[in-house]
């Protein structure tokens, strides 16, 4: 290793020119001196280490590309907005704390010239807390964004609206309407309560049930899509069939958040989400009932249906989601904070899911219930589970055991592979002891964020897994 002095020595006095063609680094950064040939050339490196799709806290911080080497000097934001490469993936801010100003956007969207763009409007990762008039501030704020950037829709690969209200989501039938390029649109929040600023575009009231657009939405190359519950309800209004008309529809994710159904719209909207492989409902609740029971029992066939998961459902909606959708080729299910036994009320007999994923499930007879009733499949993960505890396993174990002396599958029995997460309720002994009761060596067993086990645990886990690891 080289020792670096604290102080440089004195340059050599010189007589002549020599001593500015020798000693150029002492009279200042040499960084300012590059030529912009090469400070186009490094540019370029940091734009292509840049994944191709930039998860949102990572685009949140102020570190991210473009934002962080165009704010080093005047320079370099010179330089970096003559390549329209650089300007083809941005985040424009609409929080209270730093705001993007609408001078910039506009730069950086000439910058782009004609290239294909990925827009990210969002609130920084501090700017997420909901004040008296955060609504109103932020509705203005997404409205004069829209505005700037509705002549360059047609150019997005990628439209992303990660807002803190509802009400400040653009209208996708108003405001966005079809857009060729988009491979990825998400208008997604984090509060999806109504207030005095929603959009009166998105009001049932206002549009009714015949809804008429200037053009068609159409999406020929989308293929992930958030939509939150007023921008679904109305688009579907205008065409029932409107997600079934993309050419990608069999592959399509779609997450549905904030909506409020009425129990009879259940099966209205499972229709028109059939052709999803991969559906992801958020936060919804019935808005009232109005039939006397839910139709027959797997009326609506989700055939290309390969992951399904759930988040904050009302137990209701869950329950009809569940009883009147088949879903035959499913392979993921994912639960987090719901109740279980909407599963166990819709099906007479174990779902076959190759993967389970169960996050914040408290309560152990829910977790007890669907692991030996609901539930057979290969792989089980598990997280911020405080239901997963030593009764738990207990229970799970004298059921294996008791099955195991009846002609009858036991419980778990096709499980290969178990992983816990963020689980503090249970003991290494109990999770020795529920290894041991499975019984076979085959058992994939990782657990993360928990005590460490003693040398001893850890060489029996080892020994009697297929493999064992253990993180914290």
């Amino acid at each position: 290793m080289i020792n670096i002095p604290s102080s440089l020595p004195e340059p050599i006095a010189s007589n002549g020119p020599a001593h500015n063609s020798i000693h150029p680094f002492f009279r200042g950064s040499s960084i300012h001196h590059l030529p912009v040939e090469l400070l186009d050339m490094i540019f370029d490196m940091v734009a292509n280490s840049r994944p191709s799709w930039p998860i949102i806290d990572d685009i949140r911080l102020p570190t991210g590309f473009p934002h962080s080497v165009a704010s080093v000097c005047q320079h370099w934001k010179d330089v970096m907005l003559h390549n329209p490469r650089f300007w083809t993936r941005f985040s424009v801010f609409v929080g209270p704390s730093n705001p993007t100003p609408s001078s910039d956007l506009r730069s950086w969207l000439k910058a782009s010239r004609k290239l294909p763009i990925n827009v990210h409007v969002m609130r920084g990762a501090d700017d997420m807390q909901i004040m008296p008039d955060s609504a109103e501030r932020e509705s203005v704020r997404v409205r004069a964004v829209m505005d700037i950037l509705k002549p360059h829709l047609q150019r997005c690969t990628s439209l992303t609206f990660q807002l803190l209200h509802r009400s400040s989501l653009p209208s996708l039938c108003d405001d966005i309407g079809g857009l060729p390029k988009v491979r990825v649109l998400i208008l997604q929040c984090e509060d999806g309560a109504p207030n005095n600023f929603d959009n009166p575009a998105l009001d049932p009231r206002v549009y009714g049930t015949n809804v008429e657009l200037e053009r068609p939405l159409e999406f020929p190359e989308l293929m992930h899509l958030e939509i939150d519950g007023p921008n679904f309800k109305k688009a579907s209004h205008a065409n029932d069939d409107w997600l079934k008309q993309q050419p990608h529809a069999e592959d399509l994710f779609v997450r549905l958040s904030y909506f409020r159904p009425a129990d009879s719209e259940i099966e209205w909207m499972l229709e028109i989400l059939q052709d999803a492989t991969c559906l992801f409902f958020s936060h919804i609740e019935l808005s009232h009932w109005e039939l006397e029971s839910y139709p027959p029992e797997g009326s609506i066939d989700l055939d290309q249906l390969a992951l399904l998961y759930v988040e904050n459902l009302e137990d209701l909606f869950l329950e009809g989601v569940m009883s009147q959708a088949s879903m035959p080729n499913l392979q993921e299910l994912g639960v987090r904070a719901c109740s279980l036994s909407a599963f166990n009320e819709a099906f007479d007999a174990p779902l076959i899911i190759t993967n389970l994923r169960l996050a914040g499930i408290d309560d152990w007879r829910e977790l007890a219930r669907f692991l030996l009733d609901d539930w057979d499949g290969d792989a089980l993960y598990l997280d911020q589970c405080a239901g997963f505890n030593d009764v738990l396993i207990e229970v799970l174990c004298r059921c294996i055991a008791v099955a195991r002396t009846q002609p009858l599958s036991p419980p778990l029995y096709l499980l290969s592979r178990l992983e816990i997460a963020n689980c503090t309720n249970f003991s290494i002994a109990k999770l020795r002891q529920l290894v041991e009761t499975i019984g076979h060596r085959t058992l994939h067993v990782k657990i993360s964020g928990s005590l460490i086990p003693r040398v001893e645990d850890e060489a029996w886990l080892i020994g009697n897994t297929r493999s064992f690891n253990w993180e914290i």
